[in-house]
C-alpha cells in the first residue's frame, strides 16, 4: 500500500512545479506589480449624502400637545328629591337656556303650595288692625286728659299697657302674615323645581337616569358641555415662558382633521411651573363655531417663538453631536497629484505617438471629509440655523457620517 501511495504524490508535486515554472516564464520582466482596481479604492471611500449650505427664512416653532376641553361645563342635578316623570332631552342634544330637561312628580309640591297658600290667607284674615287702632286712640285721649289733671295717673297706666298688648299682638300677626309668605314662595319654588332645566346652552353629553327612578338632591342627571369655545391646555418649558403673553396666537392641529389648521391665542398663563417637571401650564382659547372640534380631542400646538430672515441653514440631518459640541462634516474635494516628469522611454515615446482611438474615461474626484464645529441657532422640522463655522455653498454630509473621522475618504453618491 505504501509503495503505491508514494507514486502518486510524487506526481501530484511535479505537476504544480511545472505550472509554476510556466507561470514565471510567461511573466515579462517589465511588467510592474499589480496595481489596486477602482472597485478597491471605492472600498475605502464612504458613501455618502450630501447637501448644499442655504439660505431662507427660519421661525423657531415650539411644538407640543394637549386635550381640548370645553369652555363650560356643568353637571346638572335635581334640588329635590322625586320621581323621575319624564325625560325630555338625550344624550347628544343641542339645548338652550333654560330648556326643560326632565320632570319629576309634582303632586306632593303642588298640594304644598295650596297649603302653603291657605296658611297666607288664615294669618291675613286674623290681623285685626282696628284692635290697635282703637287701643292707641284710647291712649293719645287718656294722655291728654291727664295733661289737663281730667284723669288719673291708673287710667293712664291702664290705657297704655292697653296699647302696647293690642300692638304686641298686632306685629305677631303680621310677623306669622311674613312667615306664611314666605312659605308660599318656598313652596312655588319648589314646585318649579321639579323642572329640571339647563342653566346654559350647549350639549348633553351624558345621561344619568331614567323615567321612574327616584332621585335625591345632589344626585348627577345630566352632563352639559358648551363646546362654541374651546381650550387646549399645554405645559411648556421655562425656557420660553418669558416669551410668551396673554393675546399671543397660535396654531393647532387635531388628528380627526389633518388637512385643516385652527387659530388660537393665550388666554392664561400660569405664574407657576409645576414642581416636578419645571413646565408651567397655558390655557388656549380657540372658537368653534361649526362645533368641528370635540372636547377631548388630542391637539397639536405650534407656537412660532422667533424669525430670522437669510439665516443660513442645513438639514438638521447634517449636525452631530460628539461630546456636547456640535458638527458638521464638509466635503473637500483632492487636489489630484501631477505625474513625476522624467526621461521617457523609446517605449513610452512610441505608444505616445500611436493615435489614441478608444474614448479617454472621464476621472473620478476624490472627496475627503472635514470635522468642522459649528455653532447653531434656531431650527424647524427640516432645517437648523447654523450661526458660525460655514459657509453658504459648501457642502455637508447628511447620512453616512456618524461613524466619520476628520479627514476620511468619502464617495458622494447623491446631492441635495
Amino acid at each position: 500500500m505504501e509503495m503505491i501511495v508514494k507514486p502518486r504524490l510524487l506526481t501530484a508535486n511535479l505537476l504544480i512545479l511545472c505550472l509554476v515554472l510556466i507561470f514565471c516564464a510567461c511573466q515579462k520582466p517589465g511588467d510592474k506589480a499589480k496595481q489596486p482596481g477602482k472597485g478597491e479604492l471605492d472600498k475605502i471611500a464612504v458613501p455618502c449624502e450630501v447637501a448644499g449650505v442655504t439660505t431662507r427664512t427660519m421661525s423657531s416653532v415650539v411644538k407640543t400637545t394637549g386635550t381640548l376641553e370645553p369652555f363650560s361645563s356643568v353637571q346638572i342635578t335635581s334640588r329635590l328629591q322625586g320621581t323621575v316623570k319624564g325625560i325630555a332631552a338625550e344624550q347628544g342634544d343641542k339645548v338652550k337656556t333654560g330648556k326643560i330637561l326632565l320632570s319629576l312628580d309634582d303632586r306632593d309640591y303642588r298640594i304644598a303650595l295650596k297649603q302653603a297658600q291657605a296658611d297666607l290667607s288664615a294669618a291675613q284674615a286674623s290681623l285685626n288692625e282696628a284692635e290697635l287702632i282703637r287701643a292707641k286712640n284710647q291712649y293719645e285721649r287718656i294722655k291728654r286728659l291727664r295733661e289737663d289733671s281730667l284723669s288719673s295717673e291708673q287710667e293712664l297706666e291702664s290705657a297704655r299697657a292697653s296699647y302696647l298688648q293690642a300692638k304686641s299682638a298686632y306685629d305677631a300677626q303680621q310677623a306669622r302674615i311674613q312667615a306664611a309668605a314666605a312659605n308660599l314662595e318656598r313652596a312655588r319654588l319648589d314646585l318649579s323645581h321639579t323642572e329640571v332645566r339647563a342653566p346654559i346652552s350647549g350639549i348633553i353629553s351624558k345621561r344619568y337616569v331614567d323615567t321612574g327612578e327616584l332621585i335625591s338632591p345632589a344626585a348627577p342627571l345630566f352632563e352639559l358641555v358648551n363646546i362654541s369655545t374651546l381650550y387646549a391646555r399645554i405645559f411648556v418649558s421655562e425656557k420660553y415662558i418669558n416669551e410668551l403673553s396673554e393675546g399671543k396666537e397660535v396654531s393647532i392641529k387635531v388628528d380627526a382633521l389633518p388637512n385643516q389648521t385652527f387659530a388660537g391665542v393665550i388666554s392664561i398663563l400660569s405664574p407657576v411651573a409645576e414642581a416636578q417637571s419645571r413646565t408651567f401650564e397655558i390655557a388656549i382659547k380657540l372658537h368653534n363655531d361649526k362645533q368641528e372640534l370635540k372636547a377631548g380631542m388630542f391637539a397639536r400646538v405650534f407656537i412660532q417663538m422667533k424669525e430670522h430672515q437669510n439665516a443660513l441653514v442645513v438639514p438638521k440631518d447634517a449636525v452631530v453631536e460628539r461630546q456636547g459640541e456640535s458638527f458638521c462634516f464638509v466635503v473637500k474635494e483632492q487636489q489630484a497629484k501631477e505625474p513625476a516628469k522624467g526621461k521617457q522611454t523609446n517605449k513610452d515615446t512610441a505608444k505616445d505617438k500611436q493615435p489614441d482611438t478608444k474614448k479617454q474615461e472621464k476621472v473620478e474626484k476624490k472627496y475627503t471629509a472635514e470635522m468642522r464645529p459649528v455653532q447653531v441657532g434656531i431650527e424647524d422640522s427640516r432645517y437648523i440655523e447654523i450661526t458660525q463655522g460655514l459657509h453658504k455653498g459648501e457642502q455637508v454630509i447628511i447620512s453616512g457620517h456618524f461613524e466619520l473621522t476628520d479627514g476620511a475618504p468619502v464617495r458622494i453618491i447623491t446631492f441635495k
